[in-house]
């Protein structure tokens, strides 16, 4: 198959397709710089690239830039997934001297952004270590905003309870992962009003293409979604997905109405996603939340949970979607 070519401002790089024997030689280059450290760029880009998530539309494509043709001077990935989102891979410029860095990251990043808009993705998300340095200042130039920091949680089974939780409360468990979508679009809806987590996003998404999203995370399994019902009101929704590969649960979505707050409840939906990964005889219950949620992440802290790293999300709506400019604040 020929590789999508696409030529630079430099006529001397090319941004391409990694087909084989590119890939192969990229795998190569990066196998090279890559010392085993956690932090090392090469590493984390060939661990991205080889060892993708065990889940659907996990797999990763890669572009590469070339220099005269003949030598691999940077890459990048992207995915594509269910619910119009487009993830963009990070940049990995080698450590040798690399003609225009630049230029050549900026080229990658707009091809990256071009296959994504190909298909169909309305908005683009990036994560990166921090929101500053270098490899931020590239995002931005591309275009992207940062939306918000975000600290990826993990609980233990030792936190987890061997039973069912009890409750006293006029609450019911109706399974909701092939039933109800109707409702649960309305109430997933109602759970963004006031929300603290990543707020800037409710205006950027249609219902219907989160609710996607979340369908085409982790492996298909018929449980493990749930509205909460109190009395004959959908107040909630506690939705977790399955990495059987990684044996662990992820804890997807979980929210309440504003009504349905503060009554002790966000944590009673903690304890049955703890109670469901022990039962599933899972090693870990992973999430994210906002750092800036702070009432979400003592809830999570109180259950045993820990931070084991944190990320920064950056943003691009791929149409013309109005959100509020982000504020650059002065390092002293």
């Amino acid at each position: 198959m020929e590789s999508t070519v696409y030529a630079a401002n430099n006529s001397s790089l090319k941004i391409q397709t990694a087909h084989e024997p590119w890939r192969g030689r990229l795998l190569a280059a990066l196998r090279a710089e890559d010392d085993g450290g956690h932090e090392n760029h090469a590493c984390q880009f060939l661990n991205e690239i080889a060892n993708p998530t065990a889940a659907p539309n996990s797999a990763p494509n890669v572009l590469i830039a070339t220099w005269d043709g003949a030598h691999i001077v940077g890459a990048t990935w992207y995915n594509p997934q269910p619910g119009r989102v487009g993830i963009g891979g990070p940049l990995w410029l080698p450590t040798h001297s690399v003609p225009s860095p630049t230029e050549t990251g900026a080229q990658l990043l707009a091809a990256q952004q071009k296959k994504l808009a190909e298909q169909g993705c309305q908005l683009i998300q990036s994560w990166l270590p921090q929101a500053t340095g270098v490899e931020a200042q590239r995002l931005r130039q591309a275009g992207l905003r940062h939306l918000a920091d975000v600290h990826c949680l993990v609980s233990l089974p030792h936190h987890w309870p061997n039973a069912t939780p009890s409750y006293d409360s006029p609450l019911d468990f109706v399974d909701c992962r092939t039933a109800h979508q109707d409702r649960l679009q309305e109430v997933l809806s109602a759970t963004y009003t006031d929300t603290l987590d990543c707020p800037q996003l409710n205006v950027l998404r249609d219902i219907e293409d989160v609710l996607a999203g979340y369908h085409a995370t982790g492996t298909p399994r018929a449980d493990g979604w749930w509205l909460l019902q109190c009395g004959d009101q959908d107040v909630g929704c506690l939705l977790l997905a399955d990495f059987p590969g990684n044996r662990q649960i992820e804890l997807v979505y979980l929210g309440l109405i504003p009504t349905a707050r503060g009554k002790g409840w966000g944590r009673l939906l903690v304890r049955y996603a703890q109670w469901f990964a022990f039962q599933a005889t899972r090693d870990q219950l992973v999430l994210a939340v906002d750092s800036a949620n702070h009432p979400a992440r003592t809830l999570y802290s109180d259950a045993g949970f820990v931070t084991w790293r944190q990320r920064s999300v950056f943003i691009k709506p791929v149409a013309a979607v109005p959100f509020a400019p982000e504020k650059i604040h002065a390092s002293h």
